[in-house]
């Protein structure tokens, strides 16, 4: 099957399951997300990112702003082997992502998100690797489904992808886009929780270096692992970490290659 169609195939399952999620939310009739039970000898529920304001900072469901900071670990990957050096193995880099953002005491929201990974590294032939970034802006709203807590997300991505080797732009693609993700936890007491995101965009744009014009691509982004939330100095804050995995296709112009990240993230983050 043409690597095209391939692409909007996988973007358009995606965003149904993710479209899903969002319809059986809505149907939900649970209680608040404040209210949680907590384990024996617990003296509080979790409250941070979600403003739960049980114990921890009695701030109700005031709402209000909040930030989080993501430090990443990240080894480049490609659905043809390690592409980028006849020579050399490619290593893990580090990267970061920033989420700012504000929420009403309804739930509405709105976010910023900043995402940057250099990946370029020297090998015996050349210098070779992945280079990302990009920059969205979301309108959020929470939800409560049975025992989860969560976001759900839409908005705009502008996003660079660059694929090197051997000194050479393999790729260089500049696109714009729509993006949709979802954001779960679920209270395990004692202020931890187990934590998920899925984010998903379609891109369109130029890869200047390729010569090409009118390309669609998709970027996938999953995140699991754990959250501890605490009280420092009056403010909610909390610490997230577990592995990340990311998928770039249709980005490598006349190839069917897809390419992707792997690896680590630890976070932390604070509402005010």
């Amino acid at each position: 099957m043409d690597p095209i169609k391939k692409t909007g195939i996988r973007a358009v399952a995606c965003h149904a399951a993710l479209l899903a999620l969002c319809l059986s939310a809505s149907a939900q009739e649970g209680s608040p997300l404040g209210n949680f039970a907590t384990l024996e000898g617990c003296e509080q529920a979790p409250c941070g990112e979600f403003h739960h304001g049980t114990a921890c900072c009695d701030n109700g469901n005031a709402g209000g702003y909040y930030g989080e900071i993501q430090f990443l670990r990240l080894k480049a990957h490609a659905s043809e082997g390690d592409t980028y050096s006849d020579d050399g193995v490619p290593r893990a880099r580090n990267g970061y992502r920033i989420n700012l953002g504000y929420q009403t005491s309804e739930g509405l929201g709105a976010r910023f998100r900043y995402f940057d990974y250099d990946g370029a590294q020297e090998f015996p032939d050349g210098r070779g690797g992945l280079k990302a970034d990009y920059f969205d802006f979301e309108v959020t709203d929470q939800f409560r489904l049975s025992k989860f807590d969560g976001i759900l997300s839409a908005g705009y991505r502008h996003a660079n992808l660059e694929e090197l080797y051997q000194d050479d732009n393999y790729a260089d693609f500049k696109g714009d886009g729509l993006t949709l993700g979802a954001m779960l936890q679920r209270d395990m007491g004692c202020n931890l929780s187990l934590y998920g995101w899925m984010q998903h965009s379609i891109l369109v744009g130029d890869d200047p270096a390729a010569g090409s014009e009118g390309l669609v691509a998709s970027w996938t982004e999953l995140q699991l692992g754990g959250q501890y939330n605490n009280c420092v100095a009056g403010y909610n804050t909390f610490i997230r970490g577990g592995a990340e995995a990311q998928q770039h296709a249709g980005i490598v112009d006349d190839d069917s290659e897809d390419t992707g990240l792997f690896g680590w993230f630890l976070s932390c983050g604070v509402t005010f």
